[in-house]
């Protein structure tokens, strides 16, 4: 819905891209279409973000001031616009952004489901799905498993079971092929004002996926390598797509070759390793390592065959990691209050040294 404000030159609208100089926003017009604009972030937007986190991200509503026409003034004009307010978000995905600072990197914002992509190929990994069940559940966003390339495989079912072993009851896991264009699974999730995005690995047929549901070549695909069956990034950048039929918006994302978890309030380690944490509370001692303990549930489960070695080795790996982040996240907090502090003293004193200059 086009939202109306007092003042013309101020318009609400949703990030679509993001690119170093600046944005691509969709606006609706007063007759209901959707056109494209460009924008760019307010100084006093970026002075006071504390941390990349409190900058807009694709899927981000925001508010936009356009400049008003020289020639005549009131009339704004078609092209220049200054973001100037960041809707509060009600969900967002975000992960370890690259390099040595601790920073939040948001890759999308406001979704309402998470369509994790992987192929029946070699590129099939279950401890990566783990991981991005668990950023989903940090998200606040659904998490539904797409197994692509049924094509490929005489027997899909052996890839649903082994992903199916993995995540949570709760999670859907889809196996299709993208390529014949039927994306009638989804269908239960592309639903009038719904957020959706698209995450996995290079070369998984997500852009392929995704044009398949936009019913046109919206996106560039190239074919996997066949010697290792590894992707070729064609999508570069973050795009939300408006989907045909009223199904919803989409966001394709480029591939990644690595998920690095960031640490929430709530990590979903309960809740995606549920058959662990219940084992747990099955041993004979509370501070058990479930190493080689008398009384280990977890070690006897592990002997049984109740237990795979490699969901307790994921268990533990991506328990240390989350912690490992977490103390990681606090120190980086701490330093960045300590100079904002730093910064607001300078100001003060700057401020009374004026004050008594000018008298």
């Amino acid at each position: 819905m086009r939202r109306v404000f007092e003042d013309e030159q101020l318009e609400f609208a949703r990030i679509s891209r993001e690119d170093r100089v600046g944005y691509q926003v969709l606006c609706a017009t007063a007759s209901g279409d959707i056109v494209s604009a460009r924008a760019l972030s307010a100084g006093g937007m970026r002075y006071r973000a504390q941390s990349r986190e409190d900058l807009p991200a694709v899927g981000d509503w925001v508010v936009l001031r356009w400049a008003e026409s020289p020639e005549t003034p009131g009339v704004r004009t078609s092209s220049d616009a200054m973001i100037v307010e960041m809707i509060p978000r009600r969900s967002r995905l975000l992960r370890q952004a690259a390099g040595v600072r601790t920073d939040a990197q948001v890759i999308a914002a406001n979704l309402d489901v998470l369509f994790v992509v992987t192929s029946m190929n070699a590129e099939f990994e279950p401890r990566r799905l783990e991981r991005y069940v668990l950023a989903a559940q940090e998200s606040g966003s659904e998490a539904v498993i797409i197994l692509n390339k049924s094509d490929l495989v005489d027997d899909p079912e052996r890839y649903l079971e082994q992903a199916r072993a993995v995540v949570p009851e709760h999670v859907q896991v889809i196996a299709l092929c993208s390529l014949n264009g039927d994306t009638k699974a989804l269908s239960p999730w592309l639903t009038p004002g719904s957020t959706c995005a698209l995450v996995g690995s290079s070369g998984v047929g997500k852009s392929t996926l995704s044009n398949a549901i936009m019913q046109s070549e919206q996106q560039l695909t190239k074919e996997i390598r066949e010697d290792d069956a590894e992707g070729r990034h064609t999508t570069t950048a973050r795009h939300l797509l408006v989907l045909p039929d009223d199904q919803g918006v989409l966001i394709d994302t480029p591939g990644m070759r690595e998920l690095q978890l960031w640490a929430g309030e709530d990590s979903g380690m309960d809740v995606l390793f549920s058959d662990i944490e219940e084992l747990t509370t099955r041993c004979r001692f509370r501070n058990c390592q479930h190493e080689d303990e008398p009384g280990c549930a977890v070690q006897e489960a592990l002997e049984s065959g109740e237990l795979d070695s490699g969901r307790l080795y994921s268990w533990r790996k991506l328990g240390r990691e989350l912690e490992w982040r977490a103390k990681r996240q606090d120190v980086a907090t701490q330093r960045e209050e300590s100079r904002r502090r730093g910064r607001m003293i300078k100001q003060i004193v700057k401020h009374r040294k004026n004050k008594k200059t000018h008298y």
